[in-house]
């Protein structure tokens, strides 16, 4: 099974659980291939008859739980993981100092630093000063969200739908964008 929750105002996350089967060995075999260690990235897209798949989520495996079933012999495998603003941007907390620079070209200059393309709206000035510094004393996604309640925008972290390429938002709310109904999908047979 697969779950994804999406927000705007913290970290998105997903669960996914998957059956496990013994080896010839005695072994589990997803545990026995290792593939969800920490920090694994894991990308979920959904086609549901479309051309071309519409990626709901690029996240990094945060943790794995083995659980037990109630049929001998069987066992199960959950991950869980987050988003790229609780993977990666919130790892450090090194004071920096932005000097001279707007609020977007900062939120620009970090959403580059971790491979993504971003959607930034220009910051007004703040200060009428020529020489302007700014001290960063939290993690990165941190200060950004700090700086965008500052200016009544948004920050958060959202893959493109169709290229898949996570982009960094940093505007003001999207206000005109349709508001999304909960979506729940099962199936058991799922080949992933």
């Amino acid at each position: 099974s697969i779950e994804v929750e999406t927000s705007v105002h913290e970290a998105s996350t997903f669960r996914l659980s998957f059956e496990m089967a013994k080896t010839p060995f005695g072994d589990w075999d997803l545990l026995q291939a290792d593939l969800f260690r920490p920090m694994v990235r894991v990308g979920i897209s959904v086609g549901l008859g479309r051309l071309i798949p519409e990626t709901l989520l690029n996240g990094f495996v945060r943790e794995t739980r083995v659980g037990t079933r109630s049929t001998p012999g069987t066992s199960a495998l959950e991950v869980v993981g987050f988003d790229a603003t609780a993977a990666l941007m919130n790892n450090q907390e090194q004071p920096k100092s932005h000097d001279n620079q707007s609020v977007s070209t900062v939120a620009r200059q970090l959403f580059d630093r971790y491979n993504m393309t971003s959607s930034v709206s220009d910051t007004p000035q703040t200060r009428s000063e020529p020489k302007q510094s700014t001290r960063q004393r939290t993690s990165d996604i941190r200060f950004l969200r700090e700086r965008a309640a500052c200016c009544g925008y948004e920050c958060y972290v959202q893959p493109d739908p169709v290229t898949g390429q996570d982009v960094g938002h940093f505007h003001l709310p999207l206000k005109w964008m349709p508001s999304q109904g909960e979506i729940l999908v099962r199936n058991r047979g799922l080949a992933l």
